[in-house]
């Protein structure tokens, strides 16, 4: 647990104005011994799944509705993607959680409730 200790201060360290510094992460990697550095990897990707949001719409997402979704994640970086499969509202996903306000996603929790084949 020492070294897990050790290794997310590294990826701390690899972080500049709260996003990662790919300088720092190859001066850090070329530190580290393997095991340290697949855990120093495995960390990083985490950390990346955390500094972005992404919001997938039926249709193109308006800019005003862009520009709010970014005002509200000010310090992540925000990526918009079209599906039409969804029918209508928008999915946000960031970090571990996911909003589902689609039709698509309301539809195949009935389904998973209900058991409607």
């Amino acid at each position: 647990m020492k070294r897990r200790k050790k290794i997310e201060q590294f990826v701390k360290l690899s972080l500049t104005n709260r996003k990662l510094d790919p300088k720092k992460i190859s001066f850090i990697a070329k530190a580290l011994a393997k095991k340290e550095l697949s855990l120093y990897v495995r960390l990083l990707r985490l950390a990346r799944r955390e500094e972005k949001v992404v919001v997938t719409t039926a249709i193109e997402a308006p800019k005003p509705f862009m520009k709010s979704i970014r005002n509200l994640f000010i310090d992540k970086d925000t990526f918009f993607f079209e599906d039409p499969a969804i029918i209508a509202g928008m999915k946000v996903s960031f970090s571990d959680f996911v909003f589902d306000a689609t039709i698509k996603g309301y539809l195949e929790r009935v389904k998973v409730e209900y058991g409607s084949d």
